[in-house]
Formats: C-alpha cells, sequence, structure tokens
C-alpha cells in the first residue's frame, strides 16, 4: 500500500502523541518534539524573556536518556521540576506557566547525561 508524505508524517506523530506520557507536573502546558535527531546537545534562551507569566524553553538531545529541567529562584531553592525522567532524542520544547510566582530573576537548569547547561529568565508581572 502506498502511502504519501503527508499521511506518513501524520501516522509518525500519531505514534509519538500515543506514546507519550501525559502525567506531567501541572506547571508544563506543553510539550512538543519536533521529529529530527540534533547533532549536540543544547539549551536555548526562554522565550518571551522577559515574560508574564508564560515563557518556553527549548532543548535539543542527541540521544535519549534521564532529563531533568529545573527553576531556582535566587537563592537556589527550586521552584518547579519541569521535567524529570527519560525522554527520547530530539529537539524538544516545554511552556512553564509562572502565574502563582513573584516577579524577579529565575534560572533553569537542564541536565541530561554529563551535559548541564543554566541561564537566566526575568519574569515581570
Amino acid at each position: 500500500k502506498s502511502q504519501t508524505f503527508c499521511s506518513k508524517y501524520v501516522e509518525t506523530k500519531l505514534r509519538f502523541v500515543n506514546a507519550f506520557d501525559f502525567r506531567q507536573n501541572a506547571r508544563i502546558l506543553n510539550n512538543e518534539h519536533k521529529l529530527f535527531t540534533p547533532s549536540g546537545w543544547s539549551l536555548k534562551e526562554n522565550y518571551p524573556n522577559p515574560f508574564n507569566p508564560t515563557t518556553s524553553i527549548e532543548y535539543s538531545l542527541p540521544q535519549s536518556g534521564e532529563v531533568s529541567l529545573m527553576i531556582y529562584n535566587l537563592l537556589g531553592q527550586e521552584v518547579a521540576r519541569l521535567i524529570d525522567g527519560e525522554q527520547i532524542a530530539g529537539v524538544h520544547s516545554v511552556r512553564w506557566e509562572a502565574g502563582s510566582m513573584a516577579s524577579g530573576i529565575y534560572f533553569y537548569r537542564l541536565r541530561a547525561g554529563d551535559f548541564v547547561r543554566t541561564k537566566k529568565m526575568v519574569l515581570l508581572k
């Protein structure tokens, strides 16, 4: 049976959605995965920055493995745990809803294997 590019894409996307574990932290509004494998690890700047009250954080994983994405305040206290578990290789995007948080500077840290990166973001209300 012959399939068009569009039907193959939809079938692949549906397989991913069916395999995704939706039991995530309530502060995550969306977790998207783009269908290609990046060549290296990366953590992008959140967008928008400054933000009120929602921001997106994108990161790339060249291989599957344990991943954590945490949010910290200026005192170094963890205020949100967005991702904590096994993830497949690819480009991921997580949205953080910070409506209950105070205005100020926050840090987000991605840990994936030996890769660790921390970046700063600003919540303005």
